[in-house]
């Protein structure tokens, strides 16, 4: 069995939004290197000086290097009927897939993951990381964070494991038909047919019954992760005894993948997650009017059809958040569900305190009213599209790119779907974080 053990060096740690700029390959066989590749890679965009200093690499080293499409060709012949090998091998497998999915090739290995063998092989070790084993182990490591150095440790690594007294960690790995502990009704060869995309996977019972769902980026890899390990509690142990098979539905947008999931637990009710039949953020401030007129808050616990202006995991954050809305906007605490203070000041008239509230209430609301997020589609030639119309989720659909030239009609396209305000909180934790998306924004009158 041959092994391409790989190291690469980005632009920054996601995938989705990084580009590789050094690669090199090792060809493992039978105890020793057979073949290898290393170069530089132009990524076309410049490198932040993190990346500089924990690499060493410059701009200026990259100026005449190939890009990725230009060595591609090598690096699917190098590793063709090879496992390919690499330390915390998600990361490698990710980058070197996403790249060939830019220019139009599908990338396909079976995977091996130096860290996690080294924690089976070598247990007793305080650190698996690749520049703490190689201090354990004595193994050469002179450039750490440059692919060569760090693919050539990884084969030394690779090779330690290989004749370790538990030598047969990497072909069980490989193999998980050897495996005693897998689930006895489950194909492997199934789960191994699986894409390794972004989208929801639905395990089922012997009946077709969905017995438990999930979101990921990788499929196969996901699926696999659940039953590669002896299952340690017993709700994990009978989904094992009732598994029979698995389907997936492809949704390219992390984004989409999250909606998706939110709504289907609610729909299927799966008997083996945890979480089905609660909210992920069960905790609001709830907004309401009192019999004065004044704009009211409060904490409270929520259910699935309550209208709130903010959600959280518990009720601490609900109420430290609330606390900081009444302390930054000088909201009255009997118009906050919370005890008066002595010294609190006598409430004010009307309509100037609405206003106050108002705003506060505003500081949750989407920067703009109408508009489109824009991600990856489920293939080359579309996109996914989210809809926020009046300061809510709207609804979500794929379009090809022309679409896109005319925002407003495809929002008049995309279905309304359930309000839903969990999923407005997972839109604004996804808009918040470092995303490749695309804002469009729509006409207020759309």
């Amino acid at each position: 069995m041959r092994f391409a053990i790989i190291d690469i060096e980005t632009t920054g740690g996601n995938y989705k939004q990084g580009k590789i700029i050094e690669i090199a390959i090792f060809i493992y066989e039978e105890g020793r290197v057979i073949d290898s590749f290393c170069s530089l890679i132009n990524p076309g965009i410049k490198l932040d000086p993190f990346i500089t200093r924990l690499t060493g690499i410059k701009d200026k080293m990259l100026t005449d290097e190939p890009s990725f499409a230009e060595i591609a060709k090598r690096i699917l012949e190098i590793t063709t009927n090879c496992v390919f090998v690499a330390h915390n091998v998600q990361f490698d497998y990710g980058f070197v897939r996403e790249e060939f999915r830019r220019i139009g090739h599908k990338y396909k290995r079976k995977k091996l993951c130096t860290h996690q063998l080294a924690k089976k092989a070598f247990p007793h070790l305080p650190s698996h990381s690749l520049g703490k084993l190689c201090k354990s182990l004595n193994i050469p490591l002179e450039q750490h964070h440059r692919a060569a150095a760090d693919a050539q440790a990884t084969t030394y690594l690779f090779d330690m494991i290989a004749q370790s007294e538990n030598n047969n960690l990497i072909q069980a790995a490989v193999n998980l038909r050897t495996s005693s502990h897998w689930p006895t009704n489950l194909s492997v060869d199934l789960v191994a047919s699986l894409p390794e995309e972004t989208g929801i996977y639905y395990f089922h019972d012997n009946e077709g019954n969905v017995i438990y769902l999930g979101k990921t980026s990788d499929i196969q890899n996901r699926v696999f992760q659940h039953f590669s390990q002896i299952p340690q509690s017993e709700w994990r142990q009978q989904m094992f005894n009732t598994v029979t098979s698995v389907s997936y539905e492809l949704t390219g947008s992390d984004l989409i993948a999250s909606i998706q999931e939110s709504y289907e637990l609610l729909n299927e009710l799966p008997t083996f997650n945890k979480r089905q039949k609660s909210m992920r953020y069960p905790w609001g401030i709830v907004q309401f009017t009192d019999h004065a007129g004044y704009i009211c808050f409060r904490v409270a616990r929520l259910r699935h059809a309550d209208a709130r202006i903010s959600c959280y995991r518990n009720e601490k954050r609900a109420n430290e958040a609330l606390k900081n809305l009444m302390s930054q906007y000088g909201l009255h605490p009997s118009k906050c569900g919370m005890p008066e203070l002595h010294g609190i000041s006598k409430m004010e008239k009307l309509t100037t305190y609405n206003a106050k509230a108002e705003a506060a209430s505003k500081q949750f609301d989407f920067n703009h009213p109408n508009f489109l997020i824009v991600g990856e589609g489920k293939h080359n030639d579309e996109h996914s599209v989210v809809l926020i119309k009046n300061g809510m989720f709207g609804g979500y659909d794929y379009f090809e790119q022309e679409m896109l030239n005319y925002p407003n009609e495809v929002a008049n396209l995309i279905k309304a779907m359930p309000i839903n305000r969990e999923i407005e909180m997972i839109i604004r934790s996804h808009l918040k974080s470092p995303h490749s998306d695309k804002i469009i924004l729509l006409s207020n009158n759309n």
